[in-house]
């Protein structure tokens, strides 16, 4: 017994010594989107506007979802723009899209984040390099009258806007699935890069609550979060009208908040929201070739509008955004009041507020492709806004925000829609 014990005992001595001097290859796990690597050596952020020592990463991504794109990828070049003002400057920061739309920022590493509509997907700056962050979106065409030449203003659109939500652990991505049969829009969301469309985390496809036989007839568009966990948005119904939707998390039904005609609102083709201390702001392009585009306010406590301005001068107006000072100059009783649990927009009347300036920069079409306008407008007493030209000369913009290190992206469709024209410029010094 003795003898085999100490025999055993021999052999785990030398099966450690060889283990140990045998090295044990270490996989590192890669980092995932929006994450930083963990290496001593890493200087780069994994957003837009931080000083980064790496260089771009202009390499083309593949489309995975539809096989047709291969050019997406990161810019750092100049673009030809007609400043009206001194001291903007613009540049090229990712280029190769099709048909690009909505424009965000991730909550903790300020990470760019847009909708290459037309190739059904959303992409995502990841440590220097674009990568896809979403795939699979269906797509259909999509377009409107006006002067321009026939069949030029119909163009493929998939997802036209995604929202951040920082609520939970993990940052979530709400994408409007815009490109969907009629009847079948959603709001999907995805706390992680890489899954198809499939694999995400869908509302209730839209149905009528009343039994009323409202079905949806346009594209959800003008996508944004309020504190008390609802989603707000923007759709046209069979019954021609115009109205903003609204989704509560908590249940995820989708249902309308207002109809815009029975608000006495008649400007046509809602295209963006912004909601600012329980302030929601529409934008309304109105009937394509024309300078009829409408800003409308409303407080999410009432559905009534509020009030609402003519942007006269501004030939179909798609984008908007607020200059980021402002959201963060309140007036006093105002501030970001966060509903009581179980309190949703209704419940309650709002305090009394004192106003404060409200000053935008608006993207619009312009009267001809190529010509778009960048523009700082100014919402006074009366019902037209004062409006200054700061840029001519924009490849068709579809939407804009202001990024995290004070640059103004604009999503374009470029020189040609449904090609892999579209661009997202950088506009930098606009105060």
């Amino acid at each position: 017994m003795i003898r085999v014990t100490a025999l055993f005992c021999c052999l785990a001595l030398a099966f450690l010594a060889v283990s140990c001097g045998r090295e044990t290859p270490v996989r590192k796990p890669p980092a995932k989107s929006g994450e930083k690597n963990s290496g001593k050596d890493d200087t780069r952020k994994s957003g837009s506007g931080g000083e980064s020592k790496a260089k771009v990463d202009t390499t083309p991504i593949k489309d995975s979802s539809q096989g047709e794109s291969e050019s997406a990828r990161l810019a750092d070049r100049a673009i030809d723009i007609d400043f009206a003002v001194k001291g903007l400057t613009a540049k090229v920061v990712v280029e190769g899209l099709k048909n690009p739309h909505g424009l965000a920022f991730h909550p903790k590493t300020d990470a760019l984040t847009v909708c290459d509509s037309g190739n059904g997907r959303v992409l995502i700056v990841d440590d220097g390099k674009l990568v896809e962050f979403a795939t699979g979106f269906g797509t259909e065409t999509s377009g409107g009258k006006g002067d321009m030449a026939a069949g030029e203003n119909e163009y493929l659109i998939g997802p036209l806007s995604i929202c951040w939500e920082n609520f939970g652990r993990v940052p979530r991505l709400a994408v409007l699935d815009s490109g969907a049969p009629a009847g079948g829009e959603a709001v999907v969301f995805f706390e992680g890069p890489g899954p198809r469309y499939g694999t995400g985390d869908p509302t209730m496809p839209w149905r009528d609550p009343s039994g009323s036989g409202l079905d949806m007839d346009g594209n959800f568009t003008g996508l944004c979060l309020s504190v008390a966990h609802v989603y707000y948005f923007l759709s046209t119904t069979n019954d021609a009208q115009t109205r903003l939707m609204c989704l509560d998390t908590r249940d995820q039904q989708i249902r309308p908040w207002i109809s815009s005609d029975e608000a006495g609102i008649k400007t046509n083709t809602p295209v963006q929201l912004r909601l600012v201390n329980h302030e929601l702001r529409g934008l309304y392009m109105g009937e394509e070739g024309k300078s009829d585009g409408l800003m409308v306010f409303w407080m999410e406590t009432n559905p009534d509008p509020e009030e609402s301005w003519k942007l006269k001068g501004l030939v179909d107006p798609v984008g908007f955004d607020q200059f980021p000072e402002l959201d963060r100059e309140l007036a006093p009783g105002r501030g970001d009041i966060e509903p009581a649990d179980g309190e949703v927009p209704g419940d309650a009347a709002a305090p009394e507020m004192e106003r404060f300036v409200r000053r935008f920069v608006v993207v619009a079409r312009g009267k001809s492709r190529g010509k778009g306008i960048l523009a700082r407008v100014t919402l006074n007493k009366g019902t037209e806004a004062n409006i200054e030209p700061l840029a001519e000369g924009l490849p068709d913009p579809t939407h804009c925000a202001f990024g995290p290190d004070g640059k103004l992206y604009i999503s374009c469709m470029g020189s040609e829609r449904d090609k892999d024209k579209g661009i997202v410029i950088a506009v930098e010094g606009i105060k």
